[in-house]
């Protein structure tokens, strides 16, 4: 087959005619100017020979009339006119021979020119002779200028004709070259008129194929097919373009295939509705949620399909505002679900229909729950501080997380190889009484549990009795479900948490996984708790191995102490106090603070006591006890460990009550309160033990009256509200005279409560109260409590 030419070679031929057929004209026309210009040339040579012979015969009568004027009248102005018109004749000769190019015409201008010159001689010799007779010259004269006017006439006959012969050759010339350039310009139009035709057929018209082509294209229209005719190139261009809309269309099919694949396969419920809020297209996973079949929605609404008209109200919004509404909780068949609404749009963005994507979250949600309530059996199980404590909070947790009926906590007692109930819910007597304490010998799901260290969940009543037929006949817990789940921390079982259900369960692994987790954090709790009781129980025989067995009985004095430990805390504390007796008739007290808590502060908590009581037998002064006690820290403690402390030495007076002699470490004054209720504050005051070598510490003296009271305390009973509000010394005496009771017992117990009270009902810190107080004799009871009040030493 042969191939036609390309769109190339067709161009150049089209050009290549034109421009031959362009030179033609060009050529044909460049030759007639040529002739043009040959016949205006020789056209111009016989207008000069015509002007030249004209000049010529105009002299000739110029000088004829000159020179018979002046042979007539012999006026010189005749002889210079004469002279003037014959000098101009050979000039004239000149030209007119000059405007001649052919011999025969040169010869004949040549004989023109000598009669002018024979006859300009003859007139000359008339003019010059004076004697001419003017008659005879005359005649002459007529006779030649006839003559020459008439070879002068036969001349300009001959040119004018030529002239006429030039204008016809011309006129001929310009119709010949204007029907050339007519005909070669009819050549060229018809030429570019098919070249044109022949050009729209090559390229418009492919062209237009092609933009419409692309026009299908990008409406998606990829079946659409190009002719591939007409040239070479514009066949393989459209070639080219249908290979392109064939892949495309075949793309196009297979992604279309996909999305219907994805439509129809997706987990997420999706669908189309049009703009009346009518389902054009749902997937089976959105039938299957609305448990609808999906040819029942089609033409249908939302609310008729699911009698849910929030959604189809949520379908309208996304209609009337063209905005998305994202995030939708939807609860249906009692299945959570959250859904998105959105529109859908052309390529223009107009509005074509809203979608609607919906995906079942029961199981996050679930997942979410379940999350939340182990955080907050996390929160709760942290706070707890007992082994009580712990299994009410896990109870309390354990029922609420699936809804139990019952719960039941039990621990294990490895000695006797039993489990017993420490905490229950939903148990009745009967039940409490005939499993408050199981053998792990027994068949039951918590003696398995707790024998395996592995969870045991059982969905149905009659599956119960189906694994444990020992159970039948016995007050066992009725339930439809059961679930029992070892406590086991740290690879050690350590009890059984078991919970009953009203309604079968099948537990999946989310539910399975919920209850282990709460098992598991309820077991580290429990395993905490009961660190917490051991150390609790060791802490609080350590502490009370530093307090006074007994406080001495004194004869006229009611004496009591008080110590109450900070709250959660399982460390030993650092305050103290000791009443002890020194001889006869003398007895000390003392109070003090040790900086920290733990094995350190207990320690110079014992070094302090035995040191106050060693030094007191040794040194009458209290302030030279303190200073005893200052070195032994020093000596004896760690770098860094120092403490508050007053001591004091009480001795009977004569008349009745005591002298108090008394010195303070750095530790607040003690506080005296009289028999009429008034407070008064003690002038004590001192440097801290264990910090310097030499301390500023001085005695101070006191009488306390019959029915005074003397209050020593710990900075636990004035920063009890901190950081709020730390009680002043004076707020302190304020505060002993509103407890202030019959009996030193009461009174501490009263000053406790208060700083209990003052904490929220929380000791944030140990707080330790030595209360004295003087008995009032049966006689002679004193109206007025003044003090009498004697410094030994100067108050810093």
């Amino acid at each position: 087959m042969r191939r036609p030419l390309g769109l190339r070679f067709r161009v150049l031929g089209a050009a290549g005619l034109i421009a031959l057929v362009s030179l033609i004209t060009f050529g044909v026309l460049l030759n007639g100017l040529s002739d043009q210009t040959s016949l205006a040339k020789k056209g111009r040579s016989v207008t000069d020979g015509v002007n030249a012979a004209a000049t010529l015969e105009r002299l000739a009568l110029e000088m004829e009339s000159s020179a018979r004027g002046f042979v007539v009248t012999r006026d010189d102005v005749q002889r210079e006119a004469f002279e003037h018109s014959r000098a101009a004749v050979p000039a004239a000769s000149r030209r007119l021979l000059a405007s001649q190019t052919g011999a025969p015409e040169r010869a004949r201008v040549t004989e023109i020119n000598r009669q002018a010159a024979e006859y300009a001689a003859f007139l000359a010799g008339v003019v010059a002779d004076p004697r001419a007779d003017p008659a005879a010259a005359a005649r002459q004269s007529d006779v030649r200028l006839s003559a020459f006017r008439s070879a002068l006439t036969s001349f300009a006959a001959t040119k004018r004709a030529q002239q006429m012969q030039l204008r016809a050759d011309s006129k001929h010339l310009r119709t010949r070259a204007t029907r050339i350039a007519i005909g070669g310009l009819v050549v060229l139009l018809v030429l570019i008129a098919v070249l044109a035709f022949a050009a729209h057929r090559a390229i418009v018209v492919p062209v237009n194929r092609l933009q419409k082509f692309a026009r299908e294209l990008g409406a998606g229209r990829f079946q659409t097919r190009l002719p591939e005719d007409g040239p070479p190139e514009t066949a393989e261009l459209a070639q080219a373009f249908n290979v392109s809309a064939e892949r495309l269309e075949r793309a196009t099919e297979r992604h279309l295939a996909e999305l219907d694949a994805v439509f129809r396969d997706s987990p997420l419920g999706i669908a189309f509705l049009d703009l009346d809020l009518r389902f054009l297209r749902v997937n089976e996973a959105l039938a299957r949620m609305n448990q609808v079949p999906a040819a029942e929605h089609l033409g249908r609404t939302a609310g008729e399909v699911t009698g849910q008209n929030d959604v189809e109200r949520a379908l309208r919004q996304v209609v009337e505002t063209g905005e998305p509404i994202l995030d939708v909780d939807v609860a249906l068949h009692g299945r959570r679900f959250e859904a998105n609404y959105f529109p859908v749009r052309d390529d223009r963005g107009e509005l074509l229909a809203v979608g609607k994507a919906m995906s079942d979250v029961t199981a996050r949600r679930r997942a979410e729950n379940a999350r939340e309530r182990l955080q907050d059996a996390t929160s709760a199980l942290a706070s707890a501080v007992t082994v009580s404590d712990v299994a009410a909070v896990a109870i309390e947790q354990a029922r609420g997380a699936l809804d139990a009926e019952a719960a039941v906590l039990l621990l294990l007692d490895a000695d006797r190889y039993e489990l017993e109930i420490v905490s229950d819910q939903g148990l009745d007597d009967g039940a409490r009484g005939r499993w408050g304490r199981l053998s792990l010998a027994e068949r039951m799901p918590a003696t398995d549990a707790a024998r395996t260290a592995t969870a045991i969940f059982i969905s149905a009543e009659a599956t119960l009795l189906e694994r444990y037929p020992g159970l039948a006949g016995t007050p066992y817990p009725r339930a439809g479900a059961y679930a029992s789940l070892p406590l086991v921390a740290y690879g050690r079982t350590l009890g059984v948490l078991s919970l009953g259900y009203a309604r079968p369960i099948e537990f999946d692994a989310d539910e399975r996984g919920l209850l282990n987790a709460l098992a598991a954090q309820t077991a580290i709790a429990i395993a905490r708790a009961q660190l917490y009781e051991r150390e609790h129980t060791v802490s609080q025989t350590l502490q009370q191995s530093l307090l006074p067995r007994a406080l001495p009985e004194i004869p006229g004095l009611d004496i009591a102490g008080r110590l109450e430990a900070g709250a959660k805390g399982v460390e030993v504390g650092g305050d103290f106090y000791d009443a002890f007796a020194i001889g006869e008739n003398a007895w000390g007290v003392a109070i003090g603070d040790v900086c920290g808590k733990g094995v350190d502060a207990a320690a110079l908590t014992a070094l302090a006591r035995h040191t106050v009581r060693a030094a007191a037998h040794a040194h009458e002064s209290p302030a030279a006890v303190l200073e005893a006690l200052n070195r032994a820290v020093l000596d004896e403690s760690r770098p860094g460990q120092f403490l508050t402390a007053i001591f004091a030495r009480l001795t009977p007076r004569p008349g009745g009550g005591f002298r108090l002699r008394a010195a303070c470490g750095g530790h607040p004054p003690p506080v005296v309160l009289d028999a009429a209720g008034r407070p008064r504050e003690l002038p004590c005051a001192g440097t801290l033990l264990g910090v310097v070598d030499d301390p500023d510490i001085a005695d101070s003296e006191v009488d306390l009256e019959p029915g005074d009271t003397l209050l020593l305390y710990t900075d636990g009973l004035t920063e009890a509200a901190a950081p709020q509000h730390t009680l002043t010394t004076a707020e302190v005496g304020t505060l002993l005279a509103r407890v202030h009771t019959d009996t030193a017992e009461q009174t501490a117990q009263a000053c406790l409560a208060s700083a209990i009270a003052a904490g929220g009902g929380v000791n944030r810190d140990d707080v330790a109260v030595l209360v004295v107080q003087v008995s009032e004799p049966a006689l002679d009871r004193r109206d007025n409590g003044a003090d009498r009040i004697f410094d030994t030493g100067t108050m810093p």
